[in-house]
Parts: C-alpha cells; sequence; structure tokens
C-alpha cells in the first residue's frame, strides 16, 4: 500500500464538461457517476476508490480524485482530464503533459518549475491555459505545470537526474501517471500561488528565475472565488470499497455553499495552524492530499503506517491564529487489518509524523471550508478552515 503525501513545501518563506468547448480526443478518462440529484453548475464530483488511474492497482487508500477542463487560453480547443488527486494542502493545478493531446500546450523550452511534496516531487515547463472546474471557468487563462521528467533532459524516463541535469536536487521526480496513479494535482489549499522553484531553460540547462507563479485556479474564477467546501459521507470503522463526495467552489457566494453552524480556525501565515496530540503542543494542517492521520504517535508500525494491535483514540485539540480552540477524538486502526478488507477508503488509518497532519481520514463525515488567503467570505476573511 503507498502512503502519499501531498502537502507542498514552501521553497520560499512566503507563503465537467465544458459547455460549448471542443473536447479534444485523449486522455481523459471519466470517473464513476453517482445516482443522486444533478450538481450545481459550482460543484463536481470527487471519488474515492479504484478508477481508471486513481488508484488504479488499489493500492493507493484515501485518494480523492476528481476531473478538471484546460483550454488553450481564449479558445474552445479543450480537454478534460480525469483522474486528478483533490488537494487542500498545496496550490495550483500540474498535469502530466503525457495525459494531454492539445495541440502546441507543451513548450519546447522556457520555463520551468521544481514543485517539492512530502512524498514526491514535481519537474516540468509551466505554461498558461484556460482552466474550468465544475462548470466555472477562470477569467484568464494561469500558470499551469505540465509535469515531464524529460522537460529540457533534466531527467530521464524514470525520473532520475542525468548528468547535467537533476535542476530540483537529489532523489527522483515524478515519472508517469501510472507510477503516481494520477493524472495530475488540484491544489486548491490556502494561498493564491506556490512559492516554488522556477528555472529559465533552453538547450538542456537551466537557471534558476522568479516568474508568474502556478496558481490556486479558484482564485481566478469570476465569482466562486474566495475558497472551496470540500465534503465527504462518512463511513464505517472497516473502511468502504469507494466514496463519493463533492468538491464546490467559493464560500458563503452561493445557496449550495453558505455554511452553517461552524467553527472557523484562522490559519498562521505559513497555512498552518497550532495543535495539540494528546496533550501535546504541535503544528498542524488539514490536508486532502495525505491519505493518512500522519501524527506524532509512539503506536507500533508495518511497513511505515501505524499498526497497533487495538484501534486507539487520541484526543486531537485545535488552536487558530485568532483563538478560537476545539477539541476532537481520531482513531488510529491497524494498517494490515484494514488493508486486509480490500477496501480504498479509511477514516482511521494512521502514520508516524512529526506534526499534525490530518490528511483524508480526517474529511470523512465532514463538510470542510477551506478559505483563501484575503478573501472575504460570509465567516470571515481567508486564510481558514473551518468545519
Amino acid at each position: 500500500m503507498m502512503r502519499r503525501s501531498r502537502r507542498l513545501l514552501a521553497a520560499i518563506a512566503i507563503v465537467i464538461a465544458l459547455a460549448g468547448c471542443d473536447n479534444v480526443s485523449g486522455s481523459g478518462n471519466s470517473p464513476s457517476t453517482s445516482t443522486g440529484a444533478p450538481l450545481a453548475a459550482n460543484s463536481v464530483q470527487v471519488t474515492v476508490g479504484p478508477m481508471s488511474v486513481c488508484d488504479s492497482q488499489n493500492d493507493y487508500p484515501n485518494e480523492p480524485c476528481t476531473s478538471v477542463t484546460v483550454c488553450l487560453p481564449g479558445t474552445t480547443t479543450c480537454q478534460t482530464v480525469s483522474d486528478i488527486l483533490v488537494d487542500t494542502g498545496s496550490f495550483g493545478l500540474r498535469l502530466f503533459s503525457s495525459v494531454l493531446s492539445l495541440p502546441n500546450v507543451t513548450p519546447a523550452s522556457g520555463t520551468g518549475e521544481c514543485s517539492y511534496f512530502g512524498s514526491m516531487t514535481t519537474w516540468g515547463p509551466v505554461t498558461n491555459l484556460d482552466v474550468t472546474i465544475a462548470q466555472e471557468t477562470t477569467t484568464q487563462s494561469i500558470p499551469v505545470q505540465l509535469i515531464d521528467p524529460t522537460f529540457e533532459n533534466q531527467y530521464d524516463s524514470s525520473g532520475n537526474g542525468v548528468s547535467g541535469g537533476d535542476v530540483c536536487g537529489s532523489g527522483s521526480v515524478a515519472a508517469t501517471p501510472s507510477s503516481q496513479e494520477l493524472n495530475g494535482i488540484l491544489g486548491i489549499g490556502q494561498a493564491v500561488t506556490d512559492g516554488q522553484y522556477y528555472y529559465d531553460c533552453s538547450g538542456g540547462s537551466c537557471t534558476q528565475v522568479y516568474p508568474q507563479e502556478v496558481e490556486n485556479p479558484v482564485a481566478e474564477m469570476p465569482v466562486d472565488n474566495n475558497g472551496v467546501v470540500l465534503s465527504l459521507p462518512g463511513i464505517g470503522s472497516q473502511g468502504a470499497p469507494s466514496v463519493t463526495g463533492t468538491l464546490t467552489l467559493g464560500i458563503g457566494t452561493q445557496s449550495d455553499n453558505t455554511p452553517g453552524s461552524v467553527t472557523v480556525y484562522q490559519a498562521e501565515s505559513s497555512d498552518s495552524i497550532g495543535t495539540t496530540f494528546n496533550g501535546t503542543s504541535y503544528t498542524g494542517f488539514l490536508d486532502s492530499g495525505t491519505n493518512d492521520y500522519a501524527v506524532p504517535g509512539t503506536w507500533s508500525t508495518c511497513s511505515g503506517w501505524f499498526c497497533p494491535s487495538s484501534t486507539q483514540t487520541a484526543t486531537l485539540g485545535i488552536t487558530s491564529a485568532s483563538g478560537q480552540t476545539g477539541s476532537y477524538q481520531i482513531q488510529i486502526a491497524d494498517a494490515n487489518t484494514l488493508f486486509a478488507t480490500n477496501n480504498a477508503a479509511f477514516n482511521n488509518l494512521g502514520a508516524p509524523n512529526s506534526e499534525d497532519d490530518l490528511g483524508l481520514p480526517f474529511f470523512f463525515g465532514r463538510t470542510v471550508y477551506v478559505g483563501i488567503s484575503g478573501r472575504s467570505t460570509s465567516i470571515g476573511s481567508g486564510p481558514f478552515w473551518a468545519f
């Protein structure tokens, strides 16, 4: 089983179909459909469970995926790409260039970007595209990273640095959709831009620069641009084979994204909040792109996961930058027992970590509001989490 963290590690201390679109045939694959009521124009389905690319080998638990449409700027030449990880812990859209069939979309040279995540690095060129989520399209084309380890001959086909390359440093970068079990990452966290390392590349040589950064596409939506709402149903202690939820754009801008009674946890400038885990203070954050409770527990482990002899209950405290506090009980079960069910979604999967990374298990049974930094909402200005 794969353990994945998709929290974007800041390199700088600051922090579905499209109506009227001529879709280009190619790599887009439709997620499983819901039999419920039709979604609103600002909502898109999110699926946790085996799909054509996401969790395709049934070894990537708790992977929430959706579809995004991209178009050549100002045109109706578009493509819908499925199996995109929904990640509240990063910022910006990143697509494997190999899944795109849009003409002339991959630059031969130009700006390259290294994006550092907790469990992988993405490398590739940056290009401008119009982006549609649900039925809403950005007001202008925005910078998008195309994941391509072979861009400017910096890495081989397996994502390993080659002679004269390796601008992202030691280790490997994401190589293919099949190896990562996703077609891309939709970063919809609290920042507007990603603050990563950029390079001016030509002729196989790259020099570090700081051009326009890859941008959170939600921030460029015409109306619903102040945050997102991720809603997933609750599941039992043994997990579920698949789960269907929704990602809704905007907070307090439409009838379907107006919060009821929620607690707002204002984030620090580094998109983190104060937490306690069983009484000890840490730094924490909510990250749908991490597939477990990555927490400072001391239980026994197996292959990197927590495997206590019996299910453990821990007390999680949250303190916002504005002083709001809350206390929550989470459970950590034996990962081997969970995986033996052959299910794909778990609300009690955990792994050791030095801080409180509240991954997808925390989202099950909750509606979580993610407020974008500097944007006003009906429950306050971002950055915040609310639930």
